[in-house]
């Protein structure tokens, strides 16, 4: 594994863990703009270990499975969590849509949500491996 592809993974694995802290302290959001930021970065990891250059700096996790032909691997599950996480990136940062964005959560819909991420980092890690 090159330099590079080490760098996200330990990138994504590390955020991984400040899911569960987190998740603990009920800041929701925040949870799932830390699925978001993992998800971001083991996309990453997989772009540099396929295509062996540094990813786009853009935060479309659609888009960075896309340009991989990740998309076309994965499940209507896998992708439709890709889309349901976009959100998180942006509009989190924001007051207004924090908020609206926390009305629409759950405690068990982000431990789901957490749960997906977490299979979904570990698959993409095995095919890196």
């Amino acid at each position: 594994m090159d330099h590079k592809t080490r760098y996200w993974l330990e990138l994504s694995e590390d955020d991984l863990s400040v899911i569960d802290i987190l998740f603990d302290k009920q800041k929701l959001v925040h949870a799932m703009f830390f699925c978001h930021l993992v998800t971001e970065k083991i996309l990453k990891a997989y772009y540099t270990c396929l295509i062996e250059t540094t990813p786009p700096k853009t935060h479309n996790l659609l888009n960075l499975a896309s340009e991989t032909g990740l998309v076309e691997k994965l499940t209507n599950e896998q992708n439709n969590l890709l889309a349901e996480l976009m959100p998180f990136n942006v509009e989190a940062r924001y007051p207004t849509y924090k908020r609206k964005l926390e009305s629409e959560l759950s405690i068990a819909k982000v431990k789901e949500y957490i749960s997906k991420t977490r299979e979904l980092h570990g698959w993409i890690k095995k095919l890196i491996k």
